[in-house]
């Protein structure tokens, strides 16, 4: 059996010049570190996981830069991880 494309209908797929130079302008997240050993990380989590700490003391280390981020577990729900950021103002 053959087949046959009709060369009228397929159209290769067309690279976005213009979405690839949007990424590479966008501001690249910086992750804040926990300096201190935390019991029970999960094994996906790197060294911007804080553990169990509030959100006010997320917002304070983040306080430090525009663009960043760390993973905290919930207070009020524990065993539920939150992903905290810090966005710039625009």
């Amino acid at each position: 059996m053959r087949v046959c494309l009709d060369t009228d209908e397929y159209r290769p797929p067309v690279w976005k010049s213009y979405l690839y130079q949007l990424q590479q302008e966008a501001p690249h997240p910086r992750r804040i570190t926990c300096t201190c050993e935390v019991e029970n990380r999960p094994k996906y989590y790197g060294r911007e996981f804080h553990g169990m700490i509030s959100r006010e003391e997320a917002d304070q280390l983040l306080s430090v830069a525009e663009g960043s981020y760390l993973i905290r577990e919930s207070q009020r729900q524990p065993g539920t991880y939150t992903l905290a950021l810090s966005l710039p103002d625009v």
